[in-house]
């Protein structure tokens, strides 16, 4: 009877010592990652990096560590959308402030290697410049440029 005593005590204690101590921090983690978008991505990643801390070799752990490295590809990938996003916005306002737009398609490629081009055209807007080529069939235009 001590025997079975004796051993449920030292089962119970066993238990104990392999409690993983990453098991909050991990749990902490999915929970934000499920509510976060964007930069509160950041609290979850800081959450799954606690979890490693706590106890990295443990189930929850790695399952943190690997959560966490996830979670960081979403964040860079939201900043990178984020920062496009900026010099877009950016581009367009510089854009909007020039009048004069330029260009030169080609029309043609002689057999000696030369080009038929329209010579430079101009026009009043990024847009309409963009939108000469396939307005002529859709033949190659060189980038449109600001000429102001």
């Amino acid at each position: 009877m001590r025997t079975k005593i004796f051993l449920g005590v030292a089962f119970v204690i066993g238990l104990a010592g392999c409690e993983d101590k990453a098991v909050p921090g991990y749990e902490r983690c999915k929970n934000l990652e499920a509510v976060s978008k964007g930069e509160g991505l950041q609290d979850a990643i800081n959450a799954c990096a606690s979890a490693v801390a706590a106890d990295p070799k443990s189930r929850a752990g790695r399952a943190a560590a690997k959560e966490k490295a996830e979670l960081q590809q979403q964040l860079d990938a939201f900043r990178a959308a984020a920062a496009k996003a900026l010099a877009d916005a950016e581009q367009a306002a510089k854009d909007a402030q020039c009048h004069h737009w330029t260009t030169i398609c080609t029309l043609g490629r002689f057999p000696d290697g030369s080009e038929q081009t329209t010579g430079i055209q101009h026009f009043g807007s990024k847009a309409d410049c963009m939108g000469i080529g396939a307005k002529m069939g859709g033949i190659p235009c060189d980038p449109c440029r600001c000429r102001d």
